[in-house]
C-alpha cells in the first residue's frame, strides 16, 4: 500500500506533479520570454545592490530588500526583517566607503522566485582613517517577486573567500 500523507500535510499537488512542475520551471529548460525577463530582473537586483553599496546610498539599498528579508552573515547570527538590516548598512556606510565589484556566476528564476550565485571583491575603505578591509566573498542572493511586481531580496548569504 503506498504511503499517504496525513490530512494536515496533504497538498492538492501530488508529489510527481510537483516534481514535474519544478523541472518545468527550471530556467535552463523553460523557453519563453517570461522566464528570461524574470532572470534579467533578478540579475538586475544583484547588480543594483552593488551599485547602491558603492554609492553608500542607504535608501537605494533598503528599497531592494523585502520587509521579511534575512541576512545570513558568516560572522554572526541571522539578521531578520528589513528594519533590523537598516542599522547594519547605516553603520557600514558611516564607517566605510565600499568599492566593490560583483562577478555573477549563475542566475535562476521562476515567475515567483530567483537566485543569484556570485563573488564580490574589492574593499571597504575607511572614512576616518580606519583600516581598510579587503572583500572577497562568495554569495547567494534569493529574491522574490512581490505583489507590486518588483523583485526584492528575501535572503542574502555570504562567506569569505580568500582572494
Amino acid at each position: 500500500m503506498p504511503w499517504t500523507p496525513p490530512p494536515s500535510v496533504r497538498h492538492p499537488c501530488a508529489a510527481p506533479t510537483c516534481l514535474a512542475a519544478l523541472v518545468l520551471l527550471s530556467p535552463a529548460d523553460a523557453p519563453g520570454q517570461e522566464v528570461r525577463s524574470d532572470s534579467a530582473a533578478v540579475r538586475a537586483v544583484a547588480e543594483e545592490i552593488i551599485r547602491a553599496d558603492n554609492a553608500a546610498d542607504l535608501s537605494r539599498v533598503m528599497a531592494l530588500y523585502s520587509d521579511t528579508a534575512m541576512l545570513l552573515p558568516p560572522d554572526g547570527a541571522p539578521v531578520r526583517v528589513r528594519g533590523a538590516i537598516r542599522p547594519r548598512y547605516a553603520s557600514l556606510f558611516r564607517e566605510f566607503a565600499p568599492e566593490l565589484v560583483s562577478e555573477i556566476y549563475e542566475v535562476r528564476a521562476t515567475p515567483s522566485f530567483g537566485s543569484v550565485v556570485g563573488r564580490t571583491t574589492g574593499r571597504f575603505r575607511g572614512r576616518t582613517g580606519e583600516t581598510e578591509r579587503p572583500v572577497s566573498d562568495d554569495y547567494l542572493l534569493v529574491a522574490a517577486k512581490e505583489s507590486d511586481g518588483r523583485w526584492r531580496i528575501i535572503r542574502l548569504i555570504w562567506n569569505a573567500h580568500p582572494p
